[in-house]
């Protein structure tokens, strides 16, 4: 119950578990890995899922069958806790299932419904899940099914969708709820009958009718406020206004139509119903306060985004504390975190957002997780142009200079945004300065990438992990986002070294990372020919061995790459057919078709 941060979770829970692990009597110590799952699942800290599970694993063979049952249930229910799932959560929960498996352990009904509860569920543990149900012949309740009924409508189209309709038209008639609340538009058995039924599907009105129930109506205008390219911005608040009359409009209603209206790119009607919801007096929730702070980042107005986020969300359980307010704050979640990223980025302020990498953990008690690193590199991959100005260049000199150190209390964190970014009593932001947070960010984030690459090495993993990374498990967008980041520094040679480690890792190339390797590849070794072996042919060979021979670009994706990657480095326009006439010449391309043709695709040439 002490646990109360995730520096917590990560730091004394686990080196508490780790010290007395070995000395508490062996009938306990399944209890003691539960709790430590539990916790770290809370704070969604995966990377130290491992640990945990394979001491779990090593022990739980050794029970009786009663107490296997009991304590695989309470593991994986512990696992499921976690906010934020992704791929190397669902290994883990794999794993875990797989060992049940062969030990003839079954789960418990409110274990499927927790894996199942969970928005970031992969399609795979659901098919899992229900092939496992009819194993085991456990019969579904209405949660379950309804469970099945958002993942499947969430991740697409079934494998086997006439089997899905039998069991859903046998359910239909089997069970007397079903029924009952299949005349509910809002409920999920309303959706499985329309599956079952041959008569013409009803759809949604695109704005909300005036003879609807409170619950009716929410449903229609949360889904045409969805419809950007079809409902007008007019509509939405028309409908809005008519029902003010006889409603009573929630926080739920309010974030639907602003962040319909920021859909929309209407920034002023979408700040004037803020202030009007915000002079209301509602309690905000995580994501009526994504919403603010997603309007006033993209209205250019980040030190307000700032001054928001501070004033809801400031804690006093993390290790740079807020001062101690009556009214709860407002607890963030690295999504809403991420929504906030994201904005800053589309408003070109990587400054703000090297900033709340750094400080996101210590003053909101937040970890970045992978698609928070992806935004990340992106942002230095932004700065080498914004960057690139005399202006850029005396910065750089006068940060030299400075030695800039973590800030050591709230007040001074918050003075340093204010620094950077303006005070909130401002109208207008400070203006974006080159090097005011990071003096190399392309060095800083070579310096994050291989320390996350090394700590999730197969043997020997490095433990040496800079506290922002704890929860960052590196993906193939990270790899390509970080090789665009090599590229642009000047660092080509990393290209072949980053593959390398994705194969050690198990790393699937994300879209263009193979195209994009071998484009810069083939200009290092254009500039440095040698003779023997060519390191464009050996390239060439290991990823054919690694990947098969059908992950090799064409020569005409290879052309295309070209000009994609000028682009990137600001070299030439954006159309094809202008950078072709400035920068291909008859020499260039047979150099280039030659070269192709030695790594043993003639077939694409001729």
């Amino acid at each position: 119950y002490q646990v109360q941060t995730p520096m917590q979770a990560a730091g004394p829970l686990v080196m508490l578990a780790d010290t007395h692990y070995p000395r508490i009597p062996v009938q306990l110590q399944p209890a003691l890995l539960v709790l430590s799952a539990h916790h770290l699942a809370r704070f969604s800290l995966v990377r130290l899922f491992h640990g945990v599970v394979d001491q779990f694993l090593a022990i739980v063979g050794n029970l009786t069958a009663q107490r296997q049952n009991d304590f695989y249930n309470l593991f994986l229910q512990s696992l499921s806790k976690s906010r934020v799932k992704w791929g190397e959560s669902s290994k883990v929960i794999f794993s875990v299932l797989s060992s049940m498996e062969s030990h003839q352990a079954k789960l418990w009904s409110s274990t499927y419904r927790l894996l199942l509860n969970d928005r970031h569920v992969p399609m795979e543990l659901t098919i899992h899940l229900r092939d496992r149900m009819i194993r085991e012949g456990f019969v579904p309740t209405t949660a379950h099914l309804q469970e099945y009924v958002r993942v499947f409508a969430n991740g697409g189209a079934i494998q086997n969708p006439e089997r899905y309709r039998q069991e859903i038209a046998q359910f239909m008639a089997d069970h007397p709820l079903g029924q009952k609340t299949a005349d509910d538009p809002t409920s999920a058995f309303h959706f499985l009958r329309r599956l079952t039924s041959d008569s013409p599907q009803d759809v949604t009105p695109s704005v909300p009718g005036p003879n609807m129930t409170e619950r009716q109506w929410n449903a229609a205008f949360a889904s045409a406020a969805a419809r950007h390219g079809q409902v007008s911005a007019a509509s939405l608040i028309s409908s809005f206004t008519k029902a003010t009359k006889t409603m009573r409009m929630s926080v739920y209603n309010y974030t639907i139509l602003i962040r319909a209206l920021l859909l929309r790119k209407q920034y002023g009607l979408a700040r004037m119903y803020w202030h009007r919801f915000a002079s209301m007096g509602f309690v905000l929730d995580p994501k009526a306060l994504s919403v603010g702070l997603k309007l006033f980042s993209e209205m250019d107005q980040p030190h307000k985004a700032f001054n928001l986020l501070e004033v809801y969300s400031g804690r006093v359980n993390v290790s740079l504390p807020a001062q101690y307010r009556l009214a709860n704050p407002v607890v963030m979640n690295i999504i809403c975190m991420n929504d906030l990223l994201w904005s800053l980025r589309y408003m070109r302020r990587p400054d703000a957002v090297f900033l709340l990498w750094d400080y996101m953990t210590r003053l909101y008690g937040l970890y970045p997780i992978s698609s928070t690193f992806s935004v990340l590199l992106k942002c230095v991959r932004m700065t080498f142009r914004l960057d690139d100005t005399p202006t850029g260049a005396l910065s750089q000199l006068a940060f030299f200079h400075r030695r800039p150190q973590m800030c050591k209390t709230r007040d001074e964190a918050v003075a340093l945004f204010k620094s950077v970014l303006g005070d909130n009593r401002n109208p207008t932001p400070e203006p974006y300065k080159p090097f005011s947070v990071w003096k190399d960010p392309a060095g800083r984030a070579r310096e994050l990438f291989w320390q996350a690459m090394r700590a999730h090495r197969p043997h020997g993993p490095d433990l040496r992990l800079d506290a922002t990374l704890t929860n960052v498990v590196p993906s193939g967008a990270n790899c390509f986002d970080y090789a665009v980041v090599a590229m642009l520094a000047g660092r080509a040679e990393e290209l072949p070294k980053i593959l390398y480690a994705m194969k050690e890792l198990g790393i699937a190339p994300a879209d263009g990372m193979v195209p994009l390797v071998l484009t810069v590849w083939h200009g290092v070794c254009a500039e440095h020919p040698r003779e023997g072996d060519s390191p464009w042919r050996m390239l060439v060979d290991w990823i054919s061995d690694w990947l098969g021979e059908k992950a090799l670009p064409s020569l005409e994706d290879m052309r295309a790459w070209r000009v994609k990657v000028l682009q990137m480095k600001g070299l030439v326009p954006s159309t094809w057919e202008t950078a072709s006439r400035r920068y291909s010449s008859e020499r260039e391309e047979a150099r280039f078709q030659a070269m192709w043709s030695r790594s043993g695709r003639k077939d694409e040439i001729e």
